[in-house]
């Protein structure tokens, strides 16, 4: 990195120059957990880009009837889902670089120490904040008072009417007394209620339990009629990890003496969260890229802003992430409090 020294005319393209190499080594999007359970809306298509999104999902009734020869086919019905929301937040740091270092024999060096250090540590955290983000959805959406901080979608000229909650008026996990109520049918029994504190993950029929709830008594469209639902993950902060693995791993059943066949061995991927560290017994079933839905612009970018009055180039890092609940029927949340 030695050479002739920069000028304040060539340190903006020398910054981007070498910042992007950085950036691209440091910044590793394939490590972040919360990928593996949202679906990513893409920064182009927000509605009010660049500050968020807003969509209703549609509810026809398409529901296949039988029919015979002459019959007339039956109109379909069409209602309004529940409005949703994402706001994309900006996240931004800078340093400067201050003109004078420009003089110096090793000024080049200087300068990419600089860069270097600040771009690689700013990539690096940029997927850890978005990773917060999700394990604080996840710890946080268990209140039944909810928790604006975590579940605010509020952007510019677009408030969130549910703030603090999800997208129905519930906290994420909704325990019961409290459940997620179905928009165009009376809830049953238990549906809707997708956060069970009591239930622990010590047994193999604790893990049958929740997942017979998720993919039988909360398996039901927002008319009440059965859908498909299937968790895909067993998701466990770092002290749970043997637990998680024991569960669906072991070829025979956990706590037996009569080497009966795991009969949960395969049934879901265990996925260890190390961010989830409120409480150490919590456990939750998510379903691959259908729990949450993102925006994300990916990789930081870098901006550079000469300022000539104080002698110096001003050059940040900075990125947009905004991640909200798709649907409560992916998540569901055991053996955590809901206050």
């Amino acid at each position: 990195m030695s050479g002739p020294s920069l000028s304040p005319d060539t340190l903006p393209a020398f910054v981007a120059d070498a910042g992007y190499e950085i950036i691209a080594s440091a910044y590793n999007p394939a490590g972040e957990r919360w990928r593996q359970f949202s679906r990513i809306i893409s920064p182009d298509a927000l509605r009010d880009r660049p500050y968020g999104h807003r969509w209703i999902s549609a509810d026809t009734d398409a529901y296949p009837l039988a029919y015979e020869d002459g019959e007339m086919a039956q109109s379909a019905t069409y209602g309004q889902g529940y409005p949703r929301q994402i706001g994309s937040t900006k996240y931004r740091r800078e340093i400067s670089i201050p003109y004078d270092l420009l003089d110096a024999v090793d000024a080049k060096t200087q300068v990419f120490d600089m860069v270097s250090n600040f771009l690689a540590k700013f990539s690096a955290y940029a997927s850890q904040v978005k990773d917060i983000r999700m394990a604080q959805m996840l710890q946080k959406g268990t209140l039944s008072a909810g928790s604006e901080q975590w579940f605010d979608q509020s952007y510019r000229g677009a408030p969130d009417s549910n703030a603090g909650f999800i997208y129905d008026g519930k906290p994420l996990f909704a325990a019961s007394g409290n459940a997620h109520p179905l928009k165009f049918a009376t809830n049953s029994g238990s549906q809707g209620v997708n956060l069970f504190p009591a239930l622990a993950l010590a047994t193999p029929a604790d893990l049958n339990t929740a997942f017979n709830h998720a993919t039988v008594t909360n398996a039901v469209d927002e008319a009440g009629r059965q859908i498909l639902l299937r968790p895909t993950h067993l998701v466990v902060g770092s002290a749970m990890r043997g637990v998680a693995m024991s569960a669906l791993e072991s070829q025979n059943l956990p706590g037996t003496a009569q080497n009966d066949t795991n009969y949960n061995r395969g049934l879901l991927t265990p996925f260890v969260f190390d961010l989830l560290t409120d409480d150490a017994d919590a456990w939750w079933l998510l379903t691959q890229g259908q729990s949450f839905a993102a925006v994300d612009t990916g990789a930081p970018v870098i901006r550079s802003v000469r300022d000539d009055r104080r002698n110096l180039l001003a050059v940040s890092a900075e990125f947009r992430f905004g991640i909200t609940v798709e649907d409560w029927r992916y998540s569901h949340c055991f053996a955590k409090a809901a206050s």
